[in-house]
């Protein structure tokens, strides 16, 4: 490509020097074909301003069609594309020429469509694509008329009137199985079956979605593949067809990473742990919502990813690090974009979480205090999208207060030191290697490698409730340092003499 723009340069000099101005112009509109198709803009849109210069007051014909080109390659600045598409529309009329009216009416649709911050861009969206669809039709062109009324569902859709949109899309489909190649038929059915998704109509979603991932592979349309894959493993996920849906996820993430689409890795992942959430793969759940942490950069997302990671680990039993990522969720829930509903849920999860080990019993009370504090501030109208968290919280202090009492009594016990022994002691933390390591005859001589020590701690911390400093921390190479420093932690607690 960079070869023949090369050659497009030296004949258009070459006809330049020659005062050839009708080949000059030539040249300059292959020169600006090329670099729109290379995806260098800002060379098209200097070209494309020359052309339009050269056929000012020239061939209108000629000025329509380069108008039309230099809206299309501004695109992305609404104003700039807006000026040309317009300007390329009206003369076309002018004109009587429908065929390229209805293209220009097309990319203004488009235009609209794509537009930020214009809360009736639908609405004029889907004027453009009702008469671009009108003059393809004028025209007998049934791909141009297929391309437009997807246009127009698509607005429809954005709209909520999928009643609407799923006939003009089932016309769509139609129109599409009669034309030879590949056509809009995948487009057309991809958007048909989402709107059956949404609908609840799961089974004609899927036939819908394995025709268009169908055409996509006899075609080789890898580009728009991976968006069908993950509608595909959606609507396998409401069917409960969990093994289809994450082979159909794990394929679209590859082909993904393939295309550097690093947003859609992040919510393929989240899909493909859900997924695994669902089967009952709760270890595998685990380090898919680790990855999508560690690759997320929305604050707004980190919540949602701790509740995820913490309902996994309730299944796993792993009661720690459950509190741990509820934890988290409150502490990411930022004020400015969770709503107030969301904060509460949160709260009384981990509330929930606290009630049920022992050793975080005494914070559910203040967890509660604080959520009681956020329901009792909310608007009548808030309060009525939430459960009643007066009697919810209630309910919950209920539950726990015996088992306060009780571990009051137990802590209140002098047998409590006689538990807490140096044997046992020594036998608990030798357990807890052995479970981590799944060595037997464990020894105290035994080197640890420094995850295993990282790990020994964090067990050690949660059996007996104690921390250990980092100076201790970087004195444990062995087990039997790991003993050592946990009898002395647990010696200076006076829990024994």
């Amino acid at each position: 490509m960079n070869r023949e723009i090369s050659n497009t340069v030296m004949l258009l000099r070459l006809a330049e020097s020659k005062g050839d101005t009708e080949k000059a112009a030539e040249y300059r509109e292959t020169l600006t074909d090329l670099y729109f198709k290379t995806g260098d803009k800002k060379s098209a849109l200097a070209s494309a301003f020359r052309l339009l210069e050269m056929y000012k007051n020239g061939d209108k014909k000629k000025n329509a069609s380069i108008c039309l080109k230099t809206g299309q390659i501004f695109a992305e600045s609404y104003y700039g594309a807006s000026l040309y598409l317009n300007k390329a529309a009206k003369l076309f009329k002018e004109l009587g020429d429908e065929a390229n009216g209805a293209v220009a009416e097309y990319c203004l649709g488009m235009l609209e469509y794509s537009k930020k911050f214009d809360t009736n861009k639908y609405e004029k969206a889907f004027k453009h694509f009702e008469k671009s669809t009108d003059m393809f039709h004028n025209q007998k062109n049934v791909r141009g008329v297929s391309l437009s009324l997807i246009g127009q569902a698509k607005c429809l859709c954005q709209e909520n009137d999928y009643p609407n949109a799923e006939k003009i899309l089932e016309i769509a489909v139609d129109i599409s199985q009669n034309i030879d190649g590949i056509g809009y038929l995948d487009e057309a059915l991809y958007y048909l079956a989402q709107i059956y998704h949404l609908e609840e109509k799961h089974f004609k979603a899927q036939k819908q979605i394995e025709e268009a991932i169908e055409i996509n592979r006899e075609y080789g349309e890898i580009e728009s593949l991976p968006d069908k894959l993950k509608l595909y493993g959606e609507i396998l996920l409401s069917l409960e067809k969990y093994d289809e849906a994450a082979s159909a996820f794990k394929e679209c993430e590859k082909i993904k990473r393939q295309q550097g689409d690093l947003d859609g890795i992040r919510d393929v992942i989240h899909l493909i742990a859900y997924t695994l959430y669902k089967k009952g793969e709760y270890e595998n759940a685990v380090l898919y919502f680790q990855e999508e942490l560690s690759q997320n950069h929305s604050e707004a997302a980190l919540p949602g990813i701790y509740r995820s990671l913490a309902l996994t680990y309730d299944k796993l039993g792993y009661t720690r690090e459950a509190i741990s990522c509820y934890e988290q969720r409150v502490q990411t829930m930022h004020p400015d974009f969770t709503p107030e509903t969301e904060i509460l849920e949160a709260l009384y999860d981990l509330a929930e979480a606290y009630s049920s080990n022992d050793k975080t019993l005494d914070r559910v009370d203040d967890t509660c205090k604080t959520l009681l504090s956020v329901y009792n501030n909310l608007e009548d109208n808030l309060k009525d999208e939430c459960p009643d968290y007066n009697e919810l919280t209630e309910q919950l202090l209920s539950k726990i207060r015996p088992r306060l009492n009780n571990l009051d009594c137990k802590t209140q016990d002098t047998g409590l030191k006689d538990i807490f022994t140096q044997e046992y002691v020594k036998k608990a933390i030798l357990s807890l290697t052995a479970d981590i390591t799944s060595e037997k005859n464990i020894n105290p001589e035994l080197e640890l490698e420094e995850n295993d020590a990282i790990r020994l701690i964090i067990a050690a911390e949660q059996e007996f409730d104690i921390n250990f400093e980092n100076e201790d921390i970087e004195n444990i190479k062995t087990v039997g340092d790991l003993i050592k420093i946990s009898r002395k932690i647990i010696k200076n607690l006076k829990l024994f003499n």
